[in-house]
């Protein structure tokens, strides 16, 4: 719950700081703090000082994967995003964001990185239906007319029947 509850925040403050800064900026510090916070964490937590650990990461087939989703799965696709969030509606870009997984395991299972299990489908299934559901209801709202609503007319198209 409170995961879900820092992803809404980050999508509301993301919507809000690109339409005001950069994007290319923003997103390219977001990546530079995400990735000095998760090597901090690593080396602290995730007992990154042992040997075998960076055996594993160095490892044949291992590190250009990691790099190429890293970059290019990560940080172009956050680019873009960021690029382009100011013309979407924060729920279309929550949208975009969770289905980012499901595209990262389509790319993979393409490319024969990753067996097919039933986890796949039960956890693109739910974000699949999850971001429908939510897509549905929030039409339904927007289609809803209010019920303080009444019909006005604009000083703008007054002024243009005169």
């Amino acid at each position: 719950m409170f995961c879900a509850l820092l992803f809404a925040l980050h999508i509301l403050f993301t919507q809000h700081i690109t339409t005001r800064r950069d994007p290319v900026a923003v997103s390219t510090t977001s990546f530079i703090v995400v990735a000095i916070c998760s090597a901090i964490t690593v080396l602290f937590v995730g007992d990154g000082l042992n040997p075998e650990q960076w055996g594993l990461v160095f490892s044949d087939g291992v590190l250009i994967p990691v790099l190429l989703l890293g970059i290019g799965g990560s940080f172009f696709c956050l680019l873009f995003l960021n690029l382009y969030q100011r013309y979407l509606h924060p729920i279309q870009a929550a949208i975009i964001y969770a289905l980012e997984p499901v595209w990262a395991t389509i790319y993979g299972l393409q490319l024969g990185m990753v067996d097919w299990s039933i986890w796949i489908l039960v956890g693109g299934g739910s974000l699949f239906i999850g971001n429908v559901i939510v897509e549905l209801l929030s039409s339904q709202k927007t289609m809803e007319p209010s019920k303080n609503s009444k019909t006005h007319r604009s000083k703008s198209s007054s002024y243009s029947e005169e």
